[in-house]
């Protein structure tokens, strides 16, 4: 390394504060800010002090499966032996089913069906070339994979269109006209949430053939929205992605919940497609939240 001075192998330790309450609300046990410290020293970890509801944990460096608080919580319950927690039933009898926002999801699903699209699953996992170059789009910050073995799924998608198109460009021997769509997770990054990233339920919806138009998926957008009982409209937007003046941002209540619009020639000839495409996509749990919350 240049100007750089670099030790290997490092034998350096790393400190975690780790709170009573939170390992006592986890075991749901009440232990002492004592006790847990025998503990921790018993499962060979180091205890820098305690303050108060609080214990500064100090991780040896070979201890490299110590990557979160929790971690140390199962330290502490194996070294305060399993079979000394008493297990408890819970004293409100409880029945399953399926969420609200699961069921909305289901009919969507039915509502695409029901308009003639065939589902699709795609890989979450993808590459920075199809979510950006061949989408004709400048690359923006998304959730990458450390040393990939694989390059062509190397970060999780951002987007949903690129796996449609990628699908649309793997079956040009089958019969048009093709009608596809996909509900699935996305992933994006948000440094609110405690692992920097959010999955998200987005749709998007495909149709190719020789005389697909913006017309045509608007009303199929149309037809979804009406089904689901949902308002909305559409704004003129530029897209680098779709053709200029047919493209638009998909809006509900105010908020933009996604696109709709006819591919750009140039990210038709980077699939090699040969029939022109109308796509929509839409962030489907935003709009399944915002219909709950009502």
């Amino acid at each position: 390394y240049v100007a750089k001075r670099v030790v290997t192998p490092d034998f350096s330790t790393k400190t975690v504060d780790l709170n009573v309450a939170y390992v006592n609300k986890i075991l749901g046990l009440r232990l002492s800010s004592e006790r847990m410290s025998k503990c921790l020293l018993t499962a060979g970890l180091g205890v820098e002090k305690i303050a108060g509801e609080s214990v500064s944990v100090v991780v040896p460096c070979y201890r490299v499966d110590v990557m979160h608080p929790v971690d140390l919580v199962e330290d502490i319950a194996i070294a305060y032996g399993y079979n000394n927690i008493e297990p408890l039933w819970r004293d409100l009898p409880s029945t399953g089913g399926v969420r609200r926002e699961q069921r909305l999801i289901d009919v969507s699903r039915e509502f695409m069906v029901g308009l003639g699209f065939q589902e699709v699953l795609n890989y979450t996992l993808t590459n920075p070339q199809s979510l950006f170059d061949k989408m004709n789009c400048e690359k923006t910050s998304i959730v990458e994979v450390v040393n990939p073995k694989v390059v062509t799924m190397s970060c999780l998608r951002s987007w949903l269109l690129p796996s449609l198109m990628e699908f649309l460009g793997s079956n040009q021997s089958i019969e048009f006209p093709q009608k596809v769509f996909e509900l699935g997770k996305v992933t994006l990054l948000d440094y609110t949430c405690e692992t920097k990233t959010k999955d998200e339920e987005w749709l998007a919806a495909a149709t190719t053939h020789p005389t697909s138009s913006f017309t045509e998926i608007k009303s199929v957008l149309d037809a979804f929205f009406m089904n689901m009982g949902v308002d909305w409209q559409i704004n003129e937007i530029v897209h680098p992605s779709f053709i200029e003046g047919r493209v638009g941002a998909v809006t509900v209540n105010g908020v933009c919940v996604g696109v709709l619009g006819e591919i750009n020639p140039q990210v038709l000839d980077a699939w090699k497609l040969e029939n022109p495409v109308a796509v929509f996509e839409i962030n489907v749990q935003e709009i399944i939240t915002d219909k709950l919350d009502k």
